[in-house]
């Protein structure tokens, strides 16, 4: 009569739950480091961001709201927080039609590209408002929180809205929506400098008036700069 050694059976089924053991604990340590790492750089970023905000005389606690932070970053560097919008709305409808077969890749590569282009727009006009240098946009994009905490720290000044060339919005404005042209709004004029200003229609004061006091026109946008701000509320650019 024959036996069966059960021995082996349970050796090999310890050994089999000694792995599977040994595989979930390693699993669950490695999702904790995940999780620390994760937390150690929003925590950085977010205190980078907090210090770099009131520089530049917003609310600290306004770069931890979602969104609303990056609008408030459009505000002080000068780049249009239109963008923000057309980037989430522009990634749902490219998103739905990169579906479609065959050329459906071209509307993922067209919604990579919209990212892309905002993301240096904002970090390169971010990096121009506090003093630094275009190659330090990098940093605030892929290492965040080492340089978010370097444009708080102490050594860092905010100068001002600097923003980045918008070619694409510019584009957009002169030729689709007419701004800047001859006809747009109002009728403009000609000044000694060569460029086009809205013609003032207000009635005439002839009271001497300081000209630190009266009123500029941006170069730019053509906005009316009254308050002897020296850089344009519209579109950030340096009042001469």
């Amino acid at each position: 009569m024959s036996t069966y050694d059960y021995t082996t059976t349970y050796d090999t089924i310890d050994t089999v739950s000694s792995t599977a053991s040994g595989i979930v604990g390693a699993f669950l340590i490695g999702m904790l480091v995940a999780i620390l790492i994760g937390l150690a750089v929003a925590v950085c970023t977010i205190i980078g961001q907090w210090k770099a905000f009131k520089k530049a005389g917003k609310g600290g606690w306004e770069a931890i709201i979602p969104v609303y932070n990056q609008i408030v970053l459009c505000q002080i560097t000068g780049v249009n927080p239109w963008w923000i919008l057309i980037v989430f709305g522009g990634s749902l409808v490219l998103g739905f039609l990169s579906a479609i077969p065959v050329i459906g890749f071209l509307f993922t590569l067209a919604s990579y590209a919209l990212t892309i282009y905002f993301c240096v727009i904002l970090y390169v006009s971010t990096a121009r408002s506090f003093g630094k240098s275009d190659g330090y946009a990098a940093g605030l994009y892929f290492l965040a929180p080492i340089f978010w905490l370097l444009v708080g720290g102490k050594n860092t000044q905010y100068v001002g809205p600097k923003p980045m060339k918008d070619v694409v919005w510019n584009f957009v404005e002169e030729k689709i929506l007419g701004k800047g042209t001859p006809g747009y709004g109002s009728q403009p004029q000609q000044n000694n400098g060569g460029f086009q200003q809205p013609v003032n229609n207000a009635p005439v004061n002839n009271t001497p008036v300081n000209n630190d006091a009266q009123a500029k026109f941006c170069t730019a946008c053509g906005y009316k700069v009254t308050n002897g701000e020296r850089f344009c509320p519209g579109c950030g650019k340096e009042i001469l």
